[in-house]
């Protein structure tokens, strides 16, 4: 989206509707169903304030938790008509910030380790946490 201002209210139904809009195109294609199913979540947060459906915590698939914390993370190192790119290290504070909340705390985790160039991000994190 390249518009300059904030959305208005109309606007901001069709952007709360895209992952619906996401999962019946995939839901065309019997073998992407599945994909659709993930494409519907990825705006769900972990506390169950994200949309469509209200989900929380682990009731999130896997594949969208991931995709929520990958996409913020571009998102806010990306430079956008209403602001300027976030550094590398910002936008890292910001999902830990937001972790445990919005997004789940162990994908946060993993990602901001992948990030930092950790060999092996997965040996400091208990699981379940």
């Amino acid at each position: 989206m390249q518009k300059p201002g904030a959305l208005d209210p109309t606007e901001w139904g069709f952007i709360h509707s895209h992952t619906l809009i996401g999962q019946r195109i995939l839901g065309a294609a019997p073998a992407l169903r599945p994909v659709g199913t993930i494409v519907r979540s990825t705006h769900e947060n972990w506390d169950g304030t994200g949309y469509p459906d209200g989900l929380a915590g682990e009731a999130i698939p896997l594949a969208a938790r991931i995709i929520a914390v990958c996409d913020a993370y571009s998102a806010m190192t990306s430079d956008r008509p209403y602001r300027a790119a976030r550094t590398p290290a910002t936008a890292a504070a910001e999902l830990r910030r937001c972790a445990g909340r919005q997004f789940d705390r162990q994908v946060v985790q993993l990602l901001c380790a992948v990030l930092a160039g950790e060999d092996e991000p997965a040996t400091n994190l208990a699981v379940g946490t």
